[in-house]
């Protein structure tokens, strides 16, 4: 169900997942869309206008914010970054890395 201007549709909205196929599109790097965020306007723009999908979503990166709590992170040109070494063994780490908060920092800002 849609609700349009009070209008309410039975069209199914498509929301796909294009960010990282739409990085070939825009002829940038995966590593330039996760690190400045007018590059990933850019390639979301061009997906919209080539596929008009109902909606769209920034291009997902789930290292985004281990990266803010202090984890280092393997980032390749163009590849998925990933966690280097995860420090959580145990809930004695977890409560260790949970006061390494800083708020909102880094590429959380691209975002």
């Amino acid at each position: 169900m849609k609700i349009n201007n009070g209008i309410i549709s039975e069209k199914k909205l498509v929301i796909p997942l294009l960010g990282v196929p739409g990085v070939r599109l825009s002829k940038t790097s995966l590593k330039q869309n996760l690190t400045h965020s007018e590059t990933q306007y850019k390639t979301l723009s061009m997906l919209i206008d080539k596929f008009k999908p109902d909606g769209i979503f920034p291009i997902m990166d789930l290292t985004v914010e281990v990266e803010a709590l202090g984890l280092r992170i393997d980032f390749p040109e163009n590849n998925h970054p990933s966690v280097i070494n995860h420090p959580i063994k145990n809930k004695i780490d977890l409560d260790t890395l949970k006061g390494s908060w800083n708020g909102i920092t880094g590429r959380m800002r691209i975002f």
